[in-house]
């Protein structure tokens, strides 16, 4: 795969641009309505920064309105904090207990320690949970929560020996008179198993509750149409073939001809029209930072027609010979798999760039039929080496788009190099490839 040279030129400062860009739009967007209760019990409503945090925060930004500077309320200056209609719903707690890892038994927070502990489900007893490192611990209670404990420990055999202390302590605390021994001998020390119990618990006592924990961002599909326009600068085609033919002999030599045969290679270039994309695309929205991050793979079928200028052949074999103009079409199926970032703009508006990988599989090819006859039709015995017509390549390209309330989008996304064929045998090669895609989105 050939890179044009010319791509690091016109592509970083582009980038450079685009991230300025989007990261205005992210800082625009990320503040969310909530509050913070200071030291003194006073309750602030504000805008705070949602970063969806995948551990437990030690500080958050904020901001009094949309025009205020941004501050800082670190452990030591706020008791608790809750960002309206999210997952993240926060309160100051001093650790009763070093919490220790399960796996290796090092120490990852030493008991009197301050942390914020996340509130999963709030009514008259809480379940918190403290994410440190990678592992998870549980605490319940209201005022003074309890850690829930759990241990892995690994025997003689290198067995690994779970504890499940944490049943017996719900169990003891958590009572109602539905419930058999095996509802809490089952339980695994996850959020999920957790959190059931205690929605059946306050259930079973006329409770009402709130589970925040289900606002947290998800994995999210959407599926949608797509079509297009390719805008292609330069097209061309390698190809090799075998030639044979009669050159005329000298005068003085006493022949009429002479035969002449062998084997070269060419690269012919023509210009193109605009070419049409139809296909759709399947794309898989990650469960972090709000969503902002998603995978894609958007298969699609390519159309491309054009036509040769007048074009001399090589004078290796045949001196000042110039054949004619004539069209050509293919047809291309494109495998695209990448990665995209968003960021919201408004309420109504996200920007987003991608990059991805393209696979692509050349199906359909008049080209060597027609550049045969044409030749042929010359008297020239030029036959071309046979075609790989089917052969899969592959090219990178990246982009940069619109959405508009999650519905529909408009991208343009540049090619560092396009190619259809295989191994330079038979490739058709387009260079400064652009195209531009409309989105619908489906469900």
């Amino acid at each position: 795969m050939n890179y044009n040279p010319r791509f690091l030129s016109y592509t970083i400062p582009f980038f450079f641009f685009l991230c300025s860009f989007m990261s205005i739009a992210q800082s625009q967007s990320a503040y969310v309505s909530g509050y913070f209760i200071t030291e003194d019990n006073s309750k602030v409503e504000c805008l705070i920064y949602n970063r969806d945090w995948g551990q437990n925060p030690e500080e958050i930004t904020y901001k009094m309105d949309e025009d205020s500077k941004t501050q800082t309320a670190t452990l030591e200056d706020i008791t608790e904090f809750k960002l309206d209609n999210t997952e993240h719903y926060y309160k100051r707690f001093k650790l009763n207990s070093d919490l220790v890892s399960y796996e290796d038994s090092k120490t990852i927070k030493q008991k009197g320690e301050a942390v914020f502990i996340k509130v999963l489900i709030d009514s008259e007893t809480k379940l918190y949970s403290y994410k440190k490192s990678g592992e998870r611990f549980f605490f319940f209670g209201d005022e003074k929560p309890v850690l829930l404990r759990y241990d892995k420990t690994i025997n003689d055999k290198g067995k690994a020996i779970k504890s499940r202390a944490f049943q017996k302590q719900l169990y003891d605390e958590l009572n109602c008179v539905k419930f058999k021994i095996s509802r809490y001998s089952k339980l695994e020390y996850t959020a999920k198993d957790l959190i059931s119990l205690f929605k059946d618990y306050y259930r079973c006592n006329d409770y009402n509750f709130e589970t925040t924990y289900t606002r947290r961002t998800r994995f999210k599909y959407d599926f949608k149409l797509i079509s297009g326009l390719n805008f292609l600068s330069d097209v061309s085609t390698s190809y090799e073939f075998t030639y044979n033919y009669d050159k005329p002999a000298p005068p003085s030599s006493g022949n009429v001809s002479i035969p002449v045969s062998g084997e070269s290679s060419e690269r012919i270039h023509y210009k193109t029209k605009l070419n049409y994309i139809v296909g759709f695309e399947n794309e898989l929205f990650l469960p972090i930072q709000r969503n902002k991050w998603s995978l894609f793979f958007a298969p699609n079928y390519q159309h491309y027609s054009g036509e040769t200028s007048s074009y001399r052949l090589d004078e290796d074999f045949l001196t000042s010979r110039t054949l004619p103009e004539f069209e050509f079409e293919f047809s291309s199926l494109e495998l695209p798999l990448g990665i995209r970032y968003y960021s919201r703009w408004n309420e109504n508006f996200k920007l987003f760039g991608h990059v991805a990988v393209s696979f692509n599989y050349l199906i359909e090819s008049n080209f060597e039929e027609n550049f045969e006859l044409d030749l042929l039709s010359e008297n020239i015995g030029i036959v071309l080496s046979p075609a790989n017509q089917f052969g899969m390549t592959s090219s990178i390209f990246l982009g940069f788009g619109a959405n508009y309330q999650d519905k529909y989008s408009i991208s343009l996304n540049y090619y560092l190099d396009r190619s259809f064929g295989e191994e330079n045998f038979y490739e058709h090669e387009a260079s400064g490839a652009i195209s531009l895609i409309l989105s619908y989105k489906l469900f």
